[in-house]
């Protein structure tokens, strides 16, 4: 079988959650046998070698990664260099991106079945669908959304937004994201103090953030409740990890914190991060899954978290760690005082998230995805024959 992944971008341009998942996802493909190659748009300016580190060949859309004009000559690129397309079985979109949409509306169809997984639901600024819904050219994507044969579902959310597009539920199916469980495994003694040795971190206990610096992640009132907080847990440090608008807004925390704050910023290989740590903390407006948290439970971290994404079915209290009831500053407290009051599930839970992330390794994923790829060449073949 022969798949074609469709990705905005990559790393190193891009290291959120859809560009991770396409990479990694296209690594546990191969290692079923199945042909995988990617296609992605090239920042102006940035040399892509033909072949990724991970081995997978990468085809390239060279065209400038801007804002405005430029989502309009990525989607047209993007449908051009659909035409040309051949010999391909499936094709694969991460997220709802101009490029996937590009190729959704000018592949053939049905000779090439194509499945996407929106990223991020809901009716807000972010959420893909919605801003599809609101667009000036709403008319265009929603004939390119009614050509793409299935859904990868993460959430409710998406599929609600899903149903405000009138997708019908034959073309939807439920599809979690994976973790690399060998890339995100649980400390080695004394690896811990050594990583925090590196990044500076002398707390005895460290609390972890690790995302987009966003007020959809929480962070202004992650802030004002670990203010509110430390007085009482002067061995724990807060780190917060990632970069985003709110960074100044996390450094100027850090510079009145007395040392109970460490910045780390943006770290390519977050892996030792999360390892390092004792609790990591996602307080999330919406998220529709949240990679980070099955990365902390692989890392066997447990977590606090509001009951959005996979939250809610990985959160188990007393086995894998605290659900925050609400974003609000006196819950993310709450919950907070309660993870850190008792030493035993931050130190002793290791096991438990570790059982709960292998559900979610990138080879039962990719399993799942062969499977509904062959389901999709099925119905092709029916058709054929009629």
């Amino acid at each position: 079988m022969r798949v074609l992944m469709l990705s905005q971008t990559l790393p190193p341009e891009n290291r959120t959650g859809a560009p991770l998942q396409a990479v990694f996802l296209s690594r546990a493909l191969v290692k079923l046998g199945v042909d995988v190659e990617i296609l992605t748009t090239r920042t102006k300016g940035e040399g892509w070698e033909q072949n990724h580190p991970n081995g997978i060949k990468i085809h390239t859309l060279p065209f400038a990664n801007a804002l405005g004009p430029g989502k309009a000559i990525r989607f047209a690129g993007a449908a051009i260099k659909a035409l040309g397309l051949r010999g391909w079985d499936v094709l694969h979109g991460h997220a709802l991106s101009p490029m996937v949409l590009g190729v959704a509306l000018a592949r053939e169809r049905p000779a090439l079945p194509m499945l996407v997984k929106p990223s991020i639901g809901g009716p807000h600024p972010e959420g893909e669908i919605s801003r599809i819904i609101d667009s000036p050219a709403a008319s265009i994507l929603r004939r390119a959304m009614q050509r793409i044969d299935r859904f990868a579902v993460l959430d409710e959310l998406i599929l609600a937004d899903l149903g405000r597009l009138s997708i019908p539920n034959d073309r939807l199916v439920r599809v979690d994201n994976g973790v690399d469980i060998e890339r995100f495994r649980p400390a080695r003694p004394g690896e811990k103090r050594e990583i925090r040795t590196r990044l500076g971190i002398t707390g005895r206990k460290v609390v972890l953030f690790c995302g987009q610096l966003t007020a959809r992640k929480g962070i202004p009132e992650l802030l004002m409740a670990w203010s509110g907080l430390r007085a009482g847990h002067s061995d724990t440090v807060l780190a917060i990890a990632g970069d985003g608008p709110l960074e100044a807004e996390v450094r100027e925390a850090v510079a009145a914190s007395g040392g109970n704050i460490a910045y780390l910023g943006q770290h390519a290989d977050i892996a030792p991060v999360i390892r390092m740590s004792d609790l990591l903390i996602l307080p999330s407006r919406f998220e529709s899954f949240g990679n980070v948290m099955v990365e902390a439970l692989a890392s066997g971290v447990p977590i606090a978290a509001t009951p959005c994404g996979a939250a809610s079915k990985i959160v188990v209290r007393g086995k894998s760690g605290w659900l925050i009831e609400d974003t609000r500053v006196g819950s993310i407290q709450r919950t907070l005082a309660e993870a850190l009051a008792d030493s035993g599930p931050c130190s002793g839970l290791g096991v438990e998230c570790r059982r709960i992330a292998e559900g979610f390794a990138f080879e039962r994923i990719a399993h799942r995805y062969l499977e509904i790829y062959q389901s999709m060449l099925s119905m092709r073949s029916g058709r054929s024959a009629r």
